[in-house]
């Protein structure tokens, strides 16, 4: 199917932003004091490597996945904190350079912002709500530990992956764009995969040790390697003729396997389950039949190699099920709620925290980001901790008015998602397939896994999953457009 192209898509060429970075390099480094130089030729450095074409991608792709990029790779390399100045960081300029490309492009353009579908829930969401929650507590709660600046710092870390999904569906004009943009992103899964085999290697009984890849937490890690699955299980199951890519694949769903069995997260394996048969039904309904029975047996055969090696990892696995193994934990709770407390990891008594919280304030909550300070006078034990279910921590900081914000952004992004993937496939676009269907797949997963996780914690795995969703809505948004066009 031919596609359309948008004359847009390169409006406001590199040497514009060039020329732009150079005396913002200059100020923000003269403000830096002693790091001056370290700060020019830092900005210098991104100015020539993105600006002026030395890699081939259009510009957004770059400024974006370079934002990416650092975002992921905060906690291995820092933040990249330049002088004393707050704030003064290489992610942040990133992202002021890559705001000033869209304002530019849209003034350029004649329409600065397009609007999505999702955008009034967005804002409310994780705009509008958590900033006036923050200054309601600030102002009427007295929460001792709580200070307007280090709940904004807090909360800029926390918004950030909704500013990049924001970017990504402004600035990304085109298809080739996003398919560029989603390969490059799921390449740092890859990779941080790779990284973290060695660990996985190791075959550790889960009480002694867990794989923690590269967000240092193996939930977390669990929670990034299942909501990514399904889009390496599409590109294994949809795109036949690419035999290559399909061999990698299949080399980074073993290592993917791998590592998410010894995380030993409960979430994640359940998480990645949803995956193999979500990709399994998105690809069945691309192609009218499962061709995906030779895959499923090289992978599932070759996974079977550790537990060969070392029959320790079975045991390891099935006594993280086994009730008598959480006895040894020492920080939480397991004798309130009995046997059941003891599969929950210590959750239950959390989660009967934040019902009471919720009970004493349900309208506007106990505040954003207030709940591990609300808990001690809650739990038993007074033990502080987060909520570890992303439904009723929501409900215990920000009330019944935030969790039913988020519940309706949800159910706005999930029926997008599902219609997209509906054009895709009206389409016969393989590609968008496993693009749109790998993020309805995806979704899918969160929803599940905020059941006992608290999924929208800042980090990696938070923007990758947005990232990916921005990116699968915009390309099922210039799909129906382009079925539009094709209808007149």
């Amino acid at each position: 199917m031919k596609e359309i192209v948008h004359p847009e898509q390169h409006v406001v060429p590199g040497w514009v932003f060039a020329v732009f970075a150079m005396p913002v390099a200059l100020v923000l480094g003269f403000v830096s004091g002693e790091d001056f130089l370290i700060l020019a030729a830092a900005v210098a450095g991104i100015a020539t490597l993105v600006l002026f074409g030395i890699v081939p991608l259009s510009l957004p792709v770059k400024l974006i996945f370079l934002l990416v990029l650092v975002a992921f790779l905060q906690r291995i390399i820092g933040y990249f904190k330049l002088g004393g100045l707050r704030g003064l960081n290489a992610g942040n300029l990133l992202l002021l350079i890559t705001f000033g490309y869209w304002f530019l492009s849209g003034l350029r353009r004649g329409s600065i912002y397009r609007p999505s579908p999702v955008d009034l829930w967005v804002v409310i969401a994780t705009i509008i709500i958590p900033l006036l929650s923050i200054f309601y507590t600030v102002a009427f709660l007295d929460l001792p530990g709580y200070s307007l600046m280090s709940e904004i710092l807090w909360y800029k870390q926390w918004v950030t992956p909704f500013l990049y999904f924001f970017l990504i569906y402004q600035c990304l004009d085109n298809k080739p764009d996003i398919r560029k943009m989603l390969l490059l992103t799921l390449g740092l899964v890859a990779l941080a995969i790779l990284h973290g085999m060695p660990e996985a290697l190791r075959f550790s009984n889960w009480r002694e040790a867990r794989s923690l890849g590269i967000l240092g937490q193996p939930n977390s890690y669990a929670a990034l390697l299942a909501v990514t699955s399904p889009f390496f299980f599409l590109v294994l199951f949809r795109l036949r003729p690419r035999p290559a890519v399909r061999v990698l694949s299949i080399v980074i769903l073993i290592c993917m396997t791998l590592s998410l069995l010894t995380t030993f997260s409960r979430g994640g394996y359940v998480g990645f389950t949803v995956g193999l048969i979500g990709a399994l039904y998105v690809s069945h309904r691309g192609i009218g039949r499962v061709v995906a029975v030779g895959p499923i047996i090289i992978v599932a055969t070759l996974c079977l190699v550790p537990f060969a090696i070392s029959p320790q990892l079975v045991e390891s696995v099935q006594t993280r099920f086994s009730t008598d193994t959480y006895k040894r934990a020492k920080r939480k709770s397991y004798t309130q709620f009995g046997v059941a407390d003891s599969f929950s990891g210590g959750r239950l008594g959390i989660w009967k925290a934040a019902l009471e919280m919720a009970e004493d304030k349900p309208i506007f909550g106990v505040g954003f980001h207030a709940f591990e300070l609300e808990l001690p006078k809650y739990h038993p034990q007074g033990l502080a901790n987060y909520p570890h279910n992303q439904y009723l921590g929501t409900l215990a900081e920000g009330g019944i008015v935030w969790l039913a914000a988020l519940l309706i952004l949800f159910w706005k992004v999930l029926l997008l998602l599902h219609h997209n993937w509906r054009v895709t496939l009206q389409q016969q676009d393989a590609m968008g397939q496993v693009i749109c269907g790998g993020a309805l797949v995806s979704f899918c997963i969160m929803i599940c896994m905020c059941l006992g996780n608290d999924f929208f914690g800042p980090g990696p795995k938070v923007t990758i999953f947005w990232v990916c969703m921005a990116g699968a809505i915009k390309y099922g948004m210039l799909s129906r457009r382009e079925a539009a066009s094709e209808s007149i």
